[in-house]
């Protein structure tokens, strides 16, 4: 009888040893997706601005959309503030992060900024009608600042581009907009020479 009750409590010690284990493994394992999410995210923010942010982007975009919204919002506040901080990027309207597609358009606007722009910004460049090729770009931006303006809203008009990009030409004030022009024009020069080349 007492053998057969140490062995009761023998079995029972050890299942819940294993029990204790497993619950141990599993809060290892997700202390350490956190870790791996946080570090990706922190890379993801560090390489906004570089030259190959969007082989970055392109390459963990699918991974980050996969994650949990609570930490993808939390990603999109940390892009926003870095938008800021570096292109001068703020948006007076009040841009709320709740839904998927609130987050969606974070991404969308990023991208855009950082590299999807070639065809609304040669489009721009077109109608300026000026040897893109052999100009300075910032110079013959910054004088001709008001002309770009009013190009802009022109073809907002005709090109269907994401709410968010829409407001923030709508809504920034013009150096930041002349300054970001400037910068998108500059990184992607030749892309934008091959895009003018293809419309002669």
């Amino acid at each position: 009888m007492l053998d057969n009750a140490l062995k009761d409590l023998v079995t029972t010690s050890i299942k819940l040893l294993e029990v204790e284990e497993d619950d141990e493994l599993e809060v290892e394992l997700r202390n350490y997706e956190l870790s791996e999410v946080k570090y990706d995210f922190l890379n993801f923010i560090n390489d906004i601005g570089k030259d190959n942010f969007k082989e970055y982007y392109l390459g963990t975009i699918d991974f980050i959309k996969s994650s949990k919204l609570s930490d993808q919002r939390d990603l999109c506040l940390d892009i926003l503030h870095k938008l800021e901080s570096i292109y001068g990027i703020f948006f007076y309207e009040n841009t709320t992060i709740q839904s998927k597609t609130d987050i969606d358009n974070i991404y969308d606007f990023l991208k855009f900024i950082e590299f999807d722009h070639v065809e609304f910004i040669s489009s721009i460049w077109k109608f300026l009608n000026v040897d893109f090729i052999r100009i300075n770009i910032e110079d013959f931006c910054l004088k001709n600042s008001n002309k770009i303006i009013n190009e802009i809203v022109d073809q907002l008009e005709i090109y269907i581009l994401p709410k968010i990009v829409n407001i923030f030409f709508r809504t920034n004030i013009k150096s930041v907009i002349i300054n970001n022009f400037i910068k998108m024009s500059k990184r992607s020069r030749i892309w934008i020479i091959l895009e003018l080349e293809g419309e002669k």
